[in-house]
């Protein structure tokens, strides 16, 4: 069974395309530019991280844990 989902969504004049991907492991995502680039990554425990590069340089990264069992 899925745990994660990728979600995506372009838009541009006339119409908005949507589509999702299923992932019992992780799920990763990309909304680009010509020079900027975001990518996130989400393992099925909660775990992730985001790194966001313009120009091929990274500019900023964050990663996070694992969800607690509360």
């Amino acid at each position: 069974m899925a745990k994660t989902i990728a979600k995506a969504s372009g838009q541009d004049s006339n119409r908005c395309k949507e589509v999702h991907r299923l992932g019992s492991k992780s799920a990763t995502g990309e909304a680009n530019t010509y020079q900027t680039f975001s990518r996130t990554h989400i393992n099925a425990n909660g775990s992730g991280c985001f790194i966001l590069r313009r120009n091929g340089e990274i500019i900023h990264t964050y990663s996070w844990g694992p969800e607690s069992n509360d």
